[in-house]
């Protein structure tokens, strides 16, 4: 079905534009005028630029590339969302319960919008979600491990400002449960450093991003405001059901999940940038709604609801001492 909704299809309208737009503009880091005028912020089109010139070394389409880099992108995510909840040594119901959770975000959920920026931010800040829930339970990693995950879910950000909220509602999350209440000073850092470089890059590299596509955006795009509350809840009635559900039955549960916390306060904030921004687009729910399955399904992995599914442990092998 993943294959069917997300890969046979052409890319969507979006991200065709961003690799026309990358390829047009060439080489140029300042994509705003004249041969292109982009609303967006420039990463996106810096990373377009980057598929582009490898469908150019490999000779392949663009759209071919651009689907089998976010498969890349789905790949790596996957790997380092596997080491982090050790899916190795976890039983057999387990790793295929939370192999088919990811191939459901990665590729069902989005389908015609496979590689939006918003599928790929989900993709970017997945392994940092899951590392923080991981410290909530009292489980530390190395330094350069958070190095790697922060900046990663950095970078996702950065394609769509709105969700820094996402970061602001986990760092919140842990500061709130820690005890002693102290809060975590590299992942917030890390942050904010990240921030001051892509400004300082686009006030750098693409300038007139703030001094021509900023005020023609105030006075066109956003002179049109954004829909009213009912008509966003009407667009996103599934999502607002996903998220009493994940909500009433994480905090109804015992135990609760760390895992099933940390995405639930990720999937709440996801969900306010997604109202913040007033358009009601399927594609920028993808984030809350992603998180907030993943949020549901590890309360459930944790309660006995799953247990009783599990089939009953063999009989354990003789020790060697043992008669045969």
């Amino acid at each position: 079905m993943a294959i069917l909704l997300a890969l046979l299809p052409d890319a969507g309208h979006d991200q065709l534009w961003l690799l026309l737009a990358a390829a047009r503009i060439g080489p140029h880091t300042d994509p705003y005028g004249p041969l292109v005028f982009e609303s967006n912020p420039p990463l996106a089109l810096w990373l377009s630029g980057l598929v582009v010139a490898l469908a150019k070394v490999f000779h392949l389409s663009f759209t071919v590339t651009f689907k089998l880099s976010v498969i890349l992108l789905a790949g790596v995510s996957a790997l380092l969302c596997a080491r982090l909840v050790h899916l190795r040594q976890r039983p057999i119901t387990d790793r295929w319960y939370l192999s088919f959770l990811f191939l459901l975000i990665s590729g069902v959920l989005p389908a015609r919008d496979f590689g939006q920026r918003d599928h790929i931010l989900m993709l970017l800040v997945l392994p940092y979600l899951l590392a923080a829930a991981l410290h909530l339970a009292g489980k530390s990693l190395s330094s350069p491990q958070r190095w790697a995950l922060t900046l990663l879910a950095a970078l996702g950000l950065a394609l769509k400002p709105h969700q820094a909220l996402i970061a602001l509602a986990v760092e919140l999350t842990l500061l709130l449960n820690a005890r002693p209440r102290r809060p975590r000073l590299l992942e917030p850092a890390l942050f904010l450093a990240s921030a001051a470089t892509y400004l300082l890059a686009i006030q750098t590299l693409a300038p007139t991003y703030f001094t021509q596509v900023v005020p023609a955006l105030r006075s066109t795009y956003w002179a049109f405001g954004t829909l009213p509350p009912a008509q966003l809840l009407r667009a996103s009635f599934q999502l607002q059901i996903l998220l009493v559900a994940a909500l009433t039955f994480v905090l109804l549960s015992r135990p609760k999940s760390p895992i099933a916390v940390i995405f639930l306060a990720a999937g709440l904030a996801a969900d306010l940038a997604y109202a913040l921004q007033g358009t009601g687009w399927y594609y920028q729910q993808l984030p809350a709604l992603s998180f907030l399955t993943l949020a549901l399904a590890a309360q459930l992995l944790r309660s006995k609801v799953l247990r009783r599914l599990q089939p009953p442990p063999g009989p354990s092998p003789p020790s060697p001492s043992s008669p045969t």
